[in-house]
């Protein structure tokens, strides 16, 4: 994780969290991150931006009305061609 993203988290009063992701524990749920559980290049992804573990990662992006993941993967495929 970029430290301007710890920076800003401790900003606005997430120093807990900030500990956290920096233990290589999920902000969220304070459970270690094993990084080998990750079974998508942009679950990955979203572990170097917010540090969530897999388990909380679904538990915040995948609802019956929304899944994330299928629009990462066109996000991440656009990109790729630009």
């Amino acid at each position: 994780m970029k430290q301007s993203v710890l920076d800003l988290l401790r900003a606005v009063g997430l120093e807990s969290q900030a500990e956290r992701i920096e233990r290589g524990d999920c902000p969220l749920c304070g459970c270690k991150v094993d990084v080998s559980a990750f079974t998508e290049e942009v679950e990955r992804m979203e572990f170097d931006i917010s540090g969530l573990c897999p388990k909380c990662q679904y538990k915040v992006y995948h609802t019956n009305k929304f899944s994330y993941l299928p629009v990462m993967q066109g996000v991440m495929e656009f990109c790729r061609k630009v």
